[in-house]
């Protein structure tokens, strides 16, 4: 008959099965997500060498600097998920502002200033929609054009009001100086616009769409897919939301 085993001998498998469980997790997590673990220990590591960093303050002043990337990360991860490119994200913020600027000027209100800025965004994805999906081209070859076009025509645009346009209205300073529970408005917006993107991508047909197209679109064709349609809705997408990117941007702190 076999001698009994020793307390500690039976207590440390339910010890080693539970760090062996934590342990799987954890790379589970650095393996779905591994930027937000990088975070997560960029935070703690910057909080122990500073005692400013984990204060209310600079989270506010960090959440709205990353506010306009955040907002152009959602534009481009559209046109990147289908297996797309688009070079002329930077010309089409210049070209949305200046146009915001340049309707400011003429005492065009706030509302139609921001739709005519968004215009454009949209205008210049629809080009590159049509080229792209309509002609067969390469978005390398359409979007370096459009990036290169769409630059030097704001670039005249701002050189008939000498490179500089203040952009002074109470619409564009409300997402400046408007707070909702203490936190900036431009802020919750980029937040706001995240979570919808994750909602649309993961939990709607049409972001399922999305991922098939890129993943695989022989596949996805044969499936009965709109594949330049959904293509397109992407490119589109993405120019409407550089300009909502350059809101922000362009709101005076």
């Amino acid at each position: 008959m076999n001698a009994p085993a020793h307390p500690s001998e039976t207590s440390a498998g339910p010890h080693r099965t539970g760090a062996a469980f934590a342990a799987a997790g954890l790379l589970g997590v650095l393996r779905e997500a591994p930027m937000v673990a990088a975070g997560v220990l960029l935070f703690a590591g910057f909080a122990a060498t500073s005692s400013v960093f984990p204060t209310a303050a600079n989270a506010e002043n960090i959440l709205r600097q990353a506010a306009p990337t955040l907002i152009l990360g959602i534009a481009i991860a559209l046109v990147v998920l289908i297996g797309g490119i688009d070079l002329s994200v930077g010309s089409v913020v210049i070209a949305s502002a200046t146009t915001a600027g340049i309707a400011l000027q003429a005492q065009v209100p706030d509302a139609l200033a921001m739709l005519a800025a968004i215009s454009i965004g949209a205008s210049v994805g629809t080009i590159n929609a049509v080229l792209t999906e309509g002609l067969g081209m390469s978005p390398v070859v359409v979007t370096l054009g459009t990036m290169i076009a769409v630059r030097g025509l704001a670039l005249l645009a701002l050189g008939a009001h000498h490179s500089w346009i203040n952009i002074d209205a109470p619409g564009f300073n409300a997402l400046a100086l408007t707070r909702i529970g203490g936190l900036p408005l431009d802020a919750l917006l980029a937040v706001a616009l995240a979570f919808i993107a994750w909602v649309a991508l993961r939990r709607t047909v049409y972001g399922r769409r999305l991922y098939a197209v890129g993943d695989n679109p022989v596949a996805a064709r044969l499936c009965g897919l709109p594949i330049c349609r959904l293509r397109g809705a992407a490119y589109i997408a993405c120019g409407a939301l550089r300009r909502l990117r350059c809101l922000p941007a362009s709101s005076p702190a």
